[in-house]
């Protein structure tokens, strides 16, 4: 803002430098009659004219140069977050959402269809824990204001998703911890191996997860859960559209 003002002071002045010396000159050229006086006079308000000109260049070229620079320092600070948290986190939800949808109209929930309920479940739980461990788990936006709507549309996911009272956070947990022990870059935990692993029977924690958030889940309290699943998902965006908007200016 500062250097907009100086920006528009230098202009105003060179306006004025160029304008009232135009004016004085051409009364001084009809009383001159010397053709080397005419010359040094145009010399002078070109020069004068140089002077403010090479100076507004240089702060609208300091102004860009800052800018750019300034917006360079933000993407490398936010890049690694929407890469690696905000994005996954706000497309897990996408998942776990449309999953419900997909089968809250059902009948009778099946053992496959609650098996890769939980797996979304655990997708979207584990990316919470990840960016908690790695980033803080505070998401990083244009206001604080627009931070905390976004935590407190996951606080209503987390709320919407209460299978067990107080022992859903430890639920909650036990599927975070073998997610994320599971899921490597080189070798991602894919929702087929989740899914023979909760029906197998080798894991006795994920079988009962399985049988006591499948006896829960009904289609009642799957819209509730897509509701804020939904609501999570596009505070997030819209939080990061206003963050983008925000470097423009």
């Amino acid at each position: 803002m500062q250097r907009f003002v100086r920006i528009l002071i230098l202009s105003v002045v060179t306006g004025l430098g160029w304008g009232i010396p135009s004016l004085l000159a051409s009364s001084l050229f009809g009383q001159l009659t010397d053709p080397a006086a005419k010359a040094t006079i145009l010399a002078a308000i070109i020069a004068l004219f140089g002077v403010f000109f090479t100076a507004i260049f240089s702060e609208i070229s300091n102004y860009y140069t800052g800018k750019g620079l300034g917006m360079q320092k933000k993407w490398e600070l936010i890049f690694p977050l929407l890469r690696d948290h905000y994005n996954p986190w706000i497309q897990s939800a996408s998942y776990l959402s449309k999953h419900l949808k997909r089968i809250k109209d059902s009948a009778e929930f099946s053992t496959g269809q609650i098996a890769r309920c939980m797996f979304y479940l655990s997708l979207f739980f584990a990316h919470r824990l990840r960016f908690s461990i790695e980033a803080g788990g505070r998401p990083i936006l244009a206001e604080d204001k627009d931070e905390a709507e976004v935590l407190e549309a996951y606080e209503k996911v987390e709320k919407s998703l209460d299978w067990k009272g107080e022992e859903t956070r430890s639920d909650v947990s036990i599927l975070q911890t073998k997610f994320i022990q599971k899921d490597k870059p080189e070798n991602p935990y894919s929702s087929d191996q989740f899914i023979k692993d909760v029906n197998g029977g080798t894991d006795k924690d994920l079988t009962r997860i399985r049988d006591e958030f499948g006896m829960w889940l009904n289609r009642d309290r799957a819209t509730r859960a897509t509701i804020a699943l939904d609501e999570f998902e596009s505070q997030f965006k819209k939080a990061i559209r206003k963050l983008y908007s925000g470097w423009a200016t």
